[in-house]
């Protein structure tokens, strides 16, 4: 009975499928704070990411972000994703920028903008990477 659990705990672990966040994860990761918000002008979200102590958001391999169409919503261009130049992680004094456009823009209608974000986490001091996939969901004015 003890062999059997130990292969699928093991299987387990080198699936990432035990690692917090691991890609099955479908809400919150807790070793991460996300938050979206639009950018007051312009069709802009805007990401953030703070990992705790410990953590940083690995830029290799990239991010991805993807917008449900079916809402009428399209993302326009790559994501701006800001760099810190001596470690190569995110930099997190600032948000990460995605432009999206709308399909039948409608000047003060609101849409709801979903999707997610996939982005890989590290922790500095075990030694373990993972990835994630956030899902958002955001109420946006529509610009005129």
């Amino acid at each position: 009975m003890r062999i059997p659990t130990l292969l699928l705990l093991t299987a387990a672990l080198f699936t990432g499928r035990l690692i917090a966040g691991g890609p099955e994860d479908k809400g919150s990761n807790a070793s991460v704070q996300f938050t979206v918000s639009a950018a007051r002008t312009g069709h802009t979200l805007l990401f953030t990411l703070r990992p705790k102590k410990g953590i940083h958001i690995n830029l290799e391999p990239g991010m991805m972000i993807t917008a449900d169409s079916a809402g009428g919503v399209f993302l326009a261009g790559q994501p701006q994703i800001p760099t810190d130049t001596s470690t190569h992680y995110l930099d997190q004094s600032a948000p990460i920028r995605q432009q999206f456009r709308l399909s039948k823009p409608a000047a003060g209608d609101s849409v709801t903008v979903t999707g997610s974000m996939t982005y890989y986490y590290c922790s500095d001091t075990e030694g373990w990477c993972s990835r994630f996939k956030q899902p958002f969901s955001l109420k946006v004015r529509s610009a005129p």
